[in-house]
């Protein structure tokens, strides 16, 4: 499961900082740097394949400068077996110097199993 995240410091004198693995979807964590690696360590050239995942999903901590902004993915495991519920997207932790901030967005999720020929 992926989303798109984008996160904007519009302050003009202090930093964000941010870490995927402080967000959570229902149940799950998003993928990190080291789950990605886990995944590619076989596979040649992981070290160059985990770089590029790097610049398209959200993998490690991250602190961004006051007047910027970055916008990439977000991964997560998502096989819960129960039909239909609301789920939460949180993300725990975003700090903007002392300040700390929890944002939660909530989803409405379906699950329906696909039959097989």
């Amino acid at each position: 499961l992926l989303f798109k995240v984008r996160i904007e410091n519009l302050s003009k004198d202090t930093p964000v900082e941010f870490s995927p693995t402080a967000t959570m979807f229902g149940n799950s964590v998003a993928f990190d740097e080291t789950y990605i690696f886990q995944y590619l360590y076989k596979e040649s050239h992981a070290d160059e394949k985990l770089a590029a995942a790097g610049k398209t999903l959200f993998l490690s901590h991250l602190q961004l400068p006051p007047g910027t902004w970055i916008e990439r993915l977000m991964a997560f495991t998502y096989d819960d077996p129960y039909t239909t519920k609301t789920l939460r997207l949180v993300v725990q932790g975003l700090m903007a110097g002392p300040e700390g901030l929890d944002l939660e967005f909530p989803f409405k999720a379906s699950y329906r199993k696909e039959k097989l020929p």
